[in-house]
């Protein structure tokens, strides 16, 4: 009876938003996968759930050899973070740095219901020297074949136009790397912000500055898709003019990420592609509802540099979306919401009189269950980093429901480096058997005096639900139910 009871109160999340960066405790649940690193740190990794767009997390614990406990420094010198998720989600890919070390280490998350934790060799592994050949890589694709899988990683070749692709089998236990062939040499080679499942054997990197790259794994086969083109209000304020020293080759600035407003998914094999943009006035917006990808092409051949500047969106702002095959030769315009006709139920700011138009937002990120929910990232004011998560209805043009999210100090100076959303939606709640909610309030913060520096950097530490070790940061924390993260 008891067991009945328990499963009828258990659901499977369609998705959720997942932080990249972990919290560092020894609670467990039945996720909890354990895995042996390549010089014997033992290394415990677990899921907890919330519904979106409440955030959900990831925990880590990690133990030293017997031979390095004694000594007083943290397991990790760079904080393990999320680098990849595929096969509809069913697969989570870290990346960390143990210390004494400076080449990372990957470890690939199954879930199901046997959780299983494997560790991958770096291609580098057997080499004389620490380097990481992979260390620039900022995501990774992931698919599944049977009971084995594939990682594969994109980089740049360094002396042509082509990509090298890194393909790891987990049935050879071993690296392999092909040379792609640049498929629209008039274009700049992409720079990937990130990797998405397009279906049985694809994969696609995306930039998003300016297209797709499309690769099936199987047959060496690839493609390009070229985005839109920034819409008028964006082009106003990024659009520079080229310098004489970029004039051939376009430089995607580390800190001039288009994740501020703009994001592309996939599902059942259709893009969907969104941007926001300021509705600055004199500035027309742009009406066209069909762009075609030799236009597209075109304009990317004139190389267009932009500013090195962060655009966040407070005021008159507009999301608008776009839609297609991949054998289509054209995107079309399926949605246009003005911030000005989007709904907010006052129940779901208590004690704040406001609009999204009060607020200043960003990172908009698609929801991969193939509806119109948006979720974006919305504060008080610029300076200040505390704030919400928003799900935005935007073919009902209403607010769905509001989250609350708390950013480390070091999150922009992070994302100027190294630019990756703080947070991405993901199916891997489809493969875990959770309760909502409840769980990520079960995830409990280890206290200082009872833990060791290892599992409790001082800048990575995660305080999320019902934890009142936490207290609020700015005066808005109080207004919502307490939800810190790293």
């Amino acid at each position: 009876m008891g067991d009945a009871a328990n499963a009828s109160r258990r659901r499977r999340l369609a998705s959720i938003l997942l932080s990249r960066k972990p919290r560092f405790t020894d609670s467990t649940n039945e996720t909890t996968a354990t895995v042996i690193s390549r010089d014997g740190f033992t290394m415990k990794v677990s899921f907890w759930m919330a519904d979106p767009p409440q955030l959900s997390i990831f925990s880590i614990h990690c133990c030293s050899p017997p031979h390095l406990q004694d000594r007083p420094y943290s397991e990790f010198s760079v904080s393990p973070r999320v680098v990849g998720v595929g096969a509809e989600g069913r697969f989570v890919l870290f990346r960390a740095v143990f210390n004494g070390h400076y080449a990372s280490e990957y470890f690939l998350y199954k879930a199901g219901e046997s959780p299983l934790l494997d560790r991958i060799p770096s291609p580098d592994e057997y080499c004389d020297d620490d380097r990481d050949d992979l260390r620039g890589v900022r995501e990774f694709g992931i698919l599944q074949l049977g009971s084995h899988y594939l990682v594969a990683a994109l980089c740049l070749a360094p002396s042509s136009d082509d990509y090298h692709l890194w393909i790891y089998s987990s049935e050879k236990k071993s690296w392999i790397t092909r040379t792609l062939p640049n498929p629209c040499p008039v274009v700049d080679r992409i720079i990937p912000d990130k990797v998405i499942s397009l279906g049985e054997g694809l994969l696609g990197w995306v930039d998003l500055s300016h297209g797709l790259l499309m690769c099936d794994l199987g047959q060496d086969h690839v493609s390009f898709i070229p985005l839109p083109e920034l819409l008028p209000g964006n082009r106003y304020k990024l659009k520079c003019p080229i310098p004489p020293t970029t004039a051939k080759r376009k430089i995607k600035l580390e800190d001039e990420s288009f994740l501020w407003f703009r994001d592309l998914t996939c599902v059942d094999g259709v893009l969907k592609f969104i941007e926001m943009e300021n509705l600055a006035p004199g500035i027309q917006s742009n009406k066209e509802g069909i762009v075609y990808d030799s236009d597209l092409i075109m304009s990317l051949e004139r190389k267009e540099d932009w500013n090195s500047k962060q655009l966040s969106f407070g005021g008159a702002w507009r999301a608008v979306t776009w839609t297609r095959t991949f054998s289509s030769n054209c995107w079309r315009q399926t949605c246009a919401a003005d911030v000005a006709d989007i709904l907010v139920d006052e129940s779901l700011l208590p004690g704040l009189d406001m609009t999204l138009g009060n607020l200043y937002s960003a990172f908009p990120i698609l929801s991969p269950d193939g509806d119109d929910i948006l979720y974006i990232k919305s504060v008080l004011k610029p300076s200040i980093h505390d704030g919400w998560v928003a799900a935005v209805d935007l073919g009902n043009k209403a607010v769905k429901a509001i989250g609350k999210y708390y950013l480390p100090d070091d999150f922009y100076y992070e994302l100027r480096y190294d630019p990756q959303h703080p947070f991405f939606a993901c199916t891997l709640s489809r493969h875990l058997d959770m309760t909502p909610g409840t769980e990520v309030s079960a995830c409990r913060k280890i206290p200082e005096e009872a833990s060791s520096s290892a599992n409790q950097p001082s800048n990575s530490s995660i305080c999320v639900g019902e934890l009142n070790s936490c207290e609020p940061r700015s005066k808005i924390q109080s207004s919502l139910t307490r939800r810190c993260w790293s």
